[in-house]
């Protein structure tokens, strides 16, 4: 990059730093649910922001429903302090294998406001 592009850039990274923030919108809701997905390479805190996300949205009263879908149940056992939630994928060939029905309180768990569920890969 030339020395006037690198320039450019710095000027424009600052002026986007110095610029006013947004508010947050407080205002009457205009959709019932709303989606947030997140996803991207490995070991870059996606599941850590997820469970933290939740619990504060929950906090704030809001209806959530978490779904990991790791392998290794990172997000939801960060939510439930170290314990894995049981997958669904399990969960469901447990059950096939018995005979049984899956029911939503087999792979539907709640903590602090936060109803979870891992899908588990």
């Amino acid at each position: 990059m030339s020395e006037n592009g690198l320039h450019q850039l710095h000027k424009n990274i600052r002026d986007e730093a110095s610029s006013d923030v947004d508010t947050v919108h407080t205002g009457p809701v205009t959709k019932e649910t709303q989606i947030i997905a997140i996803y991207g390479k490995g070991g870059i805190g996606k599941s850590f922001t997820l469970a933290n996300l939740s619990y504060m949205m929950a906090q704030q009263g809001k209806k959530v429903l978490l779904i990991g879908c790791d392998p290794k149940s990172d997000t939801t056992s960060l939510l439930f302090g170290g314990k894995a939630c049981p997958t669904i994928i399990e969960t469901s060939s447990r059950k096939k294998l018995a005979g049984e029905a899956v029911s939503i309180s087999d792979v539907c768990f709640k903590r602090d406001g936060v109803y979870a569920m891992e899908l588990g890969g």
